[in-house]
């Protein structure tokens, strides 16, 4: 499957349930998602981090400056960190991914659960 926005290759999330996202524009798709739904799902994110933004006010100003220094900040390290809920502990789980200079994926390392230090694939 290919992200109908930036036409790169959308993979298949580890956990359930079945989803399938793009790395390179965060849109996400459910299997038999049409272009229209995935770009729907996206205006519903997009529309949702609006208000997050509004309610947050000024600091909302100040986490989109930190989104730009992680970005950028994993372009200089050529690697991209991944999160996804613990299956032990629900905590959250991190890794990060080396990537190439286009910022595709080239090595994976293993999920660590900031909560429970628990190891997954």
């Amino acid at each position: 499957m290919s992200c109908p926005h930036c036409q790169t290759p959308m993979h298949r999330a580890a956990a359930p349930p079945e989803r399938w996202y793009c790395r390179t524009c965060t849109r996400y798709a459910a299997p038999g998602d049409t272009a229209a739904d995935i770009e729907a799902h996206e205006a519903q994110r997009q529309h949702a981090l609006a208000l997050l933004d509004e309610a947050l006010g000024e600091r909302a100003v100040q986490r989109e400056a930190d989104r730009q220094i992680v970005t950028q900040m994993e372009a200089d390290m050529g690697q991209t960190i991944q999160t996804r809920g613990c299956s032990k502990c629900g905590g959250t789980m991190y890794r990060t991914v080396e990537t190439d200079d286009n910022g595709n994926p080239t090595g994976y390392t293993m999920f660590i659960c900031g909560g429970c230090g628990h190891m997954e694939s």
